[in-house]
């Protein structure tokens, strides 16, 4: 069977470098799929998962209470063979504009999807990863709604899909039930958060916000929820064609 082994992480920006390198010597993915990663540890992860495609969403002008580090931040996606066709689409924001990150918004920044497509053996598997607008305690507001209608939009030229990222909305609600009517829920029912219960600043949080969604044309296997890589739960699985 052609398949190829994706993971998907929020990286926290550089909090958690060693754990995730830790995480990546023991799953060997072939597709990597990042969320908050810095532009200046691009060059770190190709040499660990493959080259790689970096959106930046915003840029960290000053250290501030959520980030030490400044410069570009953003989304990647990484592999161990080259990524064919790779796009990136600015959803919500200004494509020609990077926006300063304004601690007192979490929203400051583009929301971006990268997509390209990986091999499967000899067959390509079309992969999206995003980093979704945020809500204070998961709950659905009007701005999300518009920028999942604009994120919706991008992703129906693609077909079919694997989709993955922080959804920063939970299984449950309305975001994700949206997101869910479109494209298969892959990660096993019975998990109900992938915060990290040790390694997240706010202890307690049981909200299922990372996702792996997928289009009836693949099958998805195996689906692994991997704690101490970061804040948020690393997903690992198999992606195959049926």
């Amino acid at each position: 069977m052609d398949s190829l082994k994706l993971a998907s992480v929020n990286i926290e920006g550089d909090r958690h470098l060693d754990r995730v390198a830790a995480f990546l010597g023991r799953e060997k993915p072939d597709v990597l799929c990042i969320q908050e990663l810095f532009g200046v540890d691009v060059p770190f992860f190709e040499k660990l998962a493959g080259p790689g495609v970096f959106t930046p969403v915003m840029e960290i002008v000053e250290p501030n209470r959520f980030f030490e580090k400044t410069g570009a931040w953003g989304i990647g996606m990484f592999a161990r063979r080259p990524l064919l066709a790779p796009q990136t689409h600015i959803y919500k924001g200004n494509p020609g504009n990077l926006p300063r990150f304004d601690p007192e918004d979490p929203n400051s920044g583009n929301r971006a999807v990268v997509v390209a497509q990986a091999y499967a053996g000899c067959r390509p598997v079309t992969i999206a990863t995003t980093h979704f607008t945020w809500s204070p305690g998961g709950k659905a507001t009007a701005l999300q709604h518009s920028t999942l209608d604009s994120l919706l939009a991008v992703l129906s030229g693609y077909k079919p899909l694997i989709l993955c990222g922080d959804m920063n909305a939970p299984r449950g609600g309305k975001i994700f039930a949206r997101v869910a009517r479109e494209y298969r829920d892959c990660v096993p029912s019975g998990i109900h958060s992938s915060i990290d219960p040790v390694l997240h600043r706010i202890k307690g949080l049981d909200l299922m916000v990372d996702c792996l969604f997928a289009s009836d044309a693949y099958q998805v296997l195996g689906t692994r929820l991997v704690s101490g890589v970061s804040d948020h739960m690393a997903i690992a699985a198999t992606i195959a064609h049926l």
